[in-house]
């Protein structure tokens, strides 16, 4: 996989997980793919990082994934780009 340039960094938990993902941004990273089972452990500090101007952090499933993180994180990122919450439900609207 390096050949074409990813690297692979291996976190067993959030708390590694967060070393790893403050470490591959400081080195340059521009895109950083997450577990969500992972991401579900960083909460703010996730936050903080993933929705800064200079990188993008892509929330993917794990074998044991928090359902619809990636969709919630995916929706902040759209608000802000756009403005406007462009996921609004049918039950959200009343």
């Amino acid at each position: 996989m390096k050949a074409v340039g990813i690297e692979v960094i291996p976190a067993t938990d959030a708390a590694e997980a967060g070393d790893r993902l403050r470490d591959a941004l400081d080195r340059g990273f521009k895109v950083v793919f997450l577990t969500e089972t992972l991401a579900g452990g960083l909460g703010p500090r996730l936050r903080e990082v993933a929705l800064g101007p200079r990188q993008s952090v892509v929330l993917i499933p794990g074998p044991r994934g928090v359902p619809s993180l990636g969709r919630a994180h995916l929706r902040e990122v759209v608000r802000r780009a756009v403005g406007a919450d462009i996921f609004v439900h049918e039950s959200e609207k009343r």
